[in-house]
Parts: structure tokens; C-alpha cells; sequence
């Protein structure tokens, strides 16, 4: 019970570092970044809270309301997610 405990508080220890990473560079709520940015303060690219798809096939990887999807040379594309729908 214990080490399944730590693994939990582990785990939202990184979304929630995650989610402030994206929310502190997001400042538009809709911002473009480099991996480099992310990577330089400690984003955890495996861990994120779920995934939306849109319709035309690009993918964001959410933590809570702060989203991310891959663009071409290393470059991001950071969103936020309004309500349930979202502004994407």
C-alpha cells in the first residue's frame, strides 16, 4: 500500500510540475515554444493527464487544462483548454 502511495504522489508531483511548465510559458493561452524551452526547466514528456484528437489528426497532450502538440523542427504549439469542448 505504501509503495503504490508514493508512486501516486510521484507521479502528480511531475503533472503538476508539468502543468505549471506549460502554464508559465503559455502565456497567451496559445503560444508556440521549442522542446529545448521545455526540456531546460524539467517538463516531463511521458506523463500528461490525457490526450485529445482532433478531427484533422493532430494530437495534444494535456495536463489538466494546459496542452501541448508537436509541430516540425522541435517546435510546440501550447494550448489551454476551455471547459469541456476547449478553445483548440
Amino acid at each position: 500500500m505504501s509503495g503504490s502511495t508514493n508512486y501516486i504522489r510521484k507521479i502528480n508531483r511531475i503533472l503538476k510540475k508539468n502543468y505549471t511548465i506549460l502554464k508559465e510559458l503559455n502565456y497567451n493561452d496559445k503560444t508556440t515554444t521549442y522542446k529545448n524551452a521545455l526540456m531546460k526547466q524539467g517538463f516531463n514528456f511521458n506523463h500528461f493527464t490525457h490526450i485529445y484528437k482532433t478531427r484533422n489528426g493532430r494530437i495534444y497532450y494535456f495536463c489538466y487544462d494546459q496542452g501541448f502538440s508537436v509541430l516540425e523542427n522541435d517546435k510546440y504549439l501550447l494550448v489551454r483548454k476551455e471547459g469541456l469542448v476547449g478553445s483548440i
